[in-house]
């Protein structure tokens, strides 16, 4: 998942946890949590692959439902790297184009 979050060492002066907290968090787990219901490896969010598609293919998964989450999402199953990087011209065209992202 992609998204501002909290970083750094929380609690009190005796017992401190260096931890993450934040949505972004709360989602990357839940969608951790989503690959087996997705048949995938690594299901990603819609920012994410957006940031990474021009180095990995990846499969749309429409109207995710995932626990703690009101609204259902878009997601992404990554499906293989990429053997050459798009350019920023056909990584515009596959984010914008349809389903199945190849």
């Amino acid at each position: 998942s992609t998204g501002w979050m909290f970083v750094g060492n929380f609690g009190s002066e005796k017992i401190k946890n260096f931890t993450v907290m934040g949505h972004a968090v709360n989602l990357g787990a839940r969608l951790e949590s989503y690959t087996k219901e997705a048949g995938a490896s690594i299901v990603v969010s819609e920012e994410t692959f957006h940031a990474v598609a021009h180095v990995f293919e990846g499969r749309r998964l429409d109207g995710v439902k995932l626990k703690g989450v009101s609204e259902p999402l878009v997601a992404y199953a990554l499906t293989n790297k990429r053997l050459q990087p798009l350019s920023e011209e056909e990584t515009a065209k596959i984010l914008f184009s349809g389903s199945i992202v190849k």
